[in-house]
């Protein structure tokens, strides 16, 4: 009505919000609660544009329904005249719009990632050996902040696969280093679950709590003393070698969507991230091989040669 009071709320609202036609009528104020907090401002800068101008666009806004479940609606009203051109107020109308929301946060979601997987390619592009490790370092931050991880790591195992050894960090916590703490060596005794799911290329998410795999629960001190809500371990697979691993820490609460793509978007990136280090190693090998040709130039006094008499 004009007076901003419920006239007529339809049944088909406890569908979508959990919540009876009753208690919307016998609470006008609930409406805006059940509004995501941070969608609750363009809910209402909508309402006051409505009033200035008895008209405005659709609005889409997320709600927790009563069941503690997250909902796409979206909102349109329209004013309400009579006979006379008079208002008498408001006819306003809730769609369920998550799955389409859904679909478009997916479609965005991986077009940021394909954008994100050809950044980290164009990395290593005509990239000399000697700037490797800080492309690499670049690379690890651009996966962090799309995978909302705070720290990045790459471990990958020693000569003899006897230990993982730290190669390549970056972090986004503040006054978390590369310094002498942080620890740089795991012998694989050590991490006899982690490497025994590593092994079976499985992609592992662990969150800290009670869920936590109790096999885990020591390993993840040492691989996260610093205790991260989550730690997601990722094999970095070449040809079929596992090389290391790529271990994601987050230490607020992750996201529930997209974690159904996400396995798969973390095994392209450590196998993207293998290709690079399979590249480095055999850049590292030329460069080696050369050093050690032109030293040998330089220390033998005489070069035997031979050749051919032209008959």
């Amino acid at each position: 009505g004009h007076d901003g009071e419920f006239r007529y709320i339809s049944p088909a609202c406890a569908r979508i919000t959990g919540y009876s036609a009753e208690d919307f009528m016998d609470d006008p104020e609930l409406m805006e609660r059940i509004i995501h907090p941070d969608d609750l401002p363009r809910y209402q800068s909508h309402k006051t544009a409505t009033d200035r101008t008895l008209d405005s666009a659709p609005v889409q806004f997320r709600i927790l329904t009563k069941s503690g479940e997250t909902r796409w609606v979206e909102h349109v009203c329209n004013p309400v005249m009579d006979a006379h051109g008079e208002f008498m107020g408001y006819r306003g109308i809730n769609r369920d719009i998550t799955e389409r929301q859904n679909a478009q946060d997916s479609l965005e979601h991986q077009l940021r990632f394909q954008a994100m997987l050809a950044n980290i390619s164009s990395l290593f592009v005509n990239t000399r050996i000697e700037h490797m490790d800080p492309a690499m370092v670049q690379a690890l931050q651009q996966i962090g902040r799309f995978f909302q991880a705070e720290r990045c790591r790459i471990l990958e195992y020693s000569p003899d696969r006897n230990a993982l050894e730290l190669t390549h960090h970056w972090s986004g916590l503040e006054g978390d280093g590369t310094g002498p703490d942080l620890r740089r060596q795991w012998h694989v005794t050590q991490l006899p679950w982690t490497t025994h799911r590593m092994r079976a290329r499985e992609v592992l998410t662990l969150e800290k709590g009670p869920g936590q795999p109790p096999e885990f629960a020591r390993e993840h001190q040492l691989l996260s003393p610093d205790n991260a809500r989550s730690v997601r371990l990722v094999p970095m697979i070449s040809d079929g070698e596992i090389l290391g691993l790529l271990l994601l820490e987050s230490f607020g609460q992750l996201p529930a969507h997209h974690w159904q793509e996400q396995p798969d978007q973390m095994r392209m990136v450590a196998e993207n991230l293998a290709g690079m280090i399979i590249r480095c190693r055999a850049q590292k090998e030329l460069q080696e091989s050369e050093a050690r040709y032109r030293h040998i130039c330089a220390v033998t006094s005489d070069i035997a040669y031979a050749c051919l008499r032209d008959d």
